[in-house]
């Protein structure tokens, strides 16, 4: 692991940790049209957008696909597992909708990752 990769390695577990500090949090209820909250989807967006994206940059500096995917599959289980976690957590509760904008994030990120590296091979 190269320094580059090693720094990005840092800052995702940094984002791992912000997560799940956040989770820990009880915000006040800012239900928007529809009982959805842009500025919480936005962030769950946001933020599993960036864990994942440095995720591969440290895990998968190639865009090797196997490793595409093991990245995706762990982000997503930690998009899951924070979500179990506020089901402990006073004041919070289990979202699917959360998880599914966490996904989308994920799946973004990997795939414009994927974009990227293989226009990056076609270039060399």
């Amino acid at each position: 692991m190269n320094k580059e990769e090693s720094y990005a390695l840092i800052i995702a577990f940094i984002i791992a940790i912000t997560i799940f500090i956040g989770s820990s949090i009880v915000f006040p209820s800012l239900q928007g049209i529809g009982g959805l909250n842009l500025k919480s989807t936005t962030y769950h967006f946001s933020i599993y957008f960036f864990l994942c994206a440095f995720f591969l940059l440290a895990l998968s500096p190639k865009g090797n696909l196997s490793n595409n995917v093991l990245v995706v599959v762990l982000s997503f289980l930690y998009a899951a597992s924070d979500e179990i976690h506020q089901l402990f957590t006073p004041g919070r509760s289990f979202s699917y909708w959360d998880i599914f904008v966490d996904l989308f994030g994920i799946l973004l990120a990997a795939l414009l990752y994927s974009i990227f590296r293989l226009w990056q091979k076609q270039k060399a």
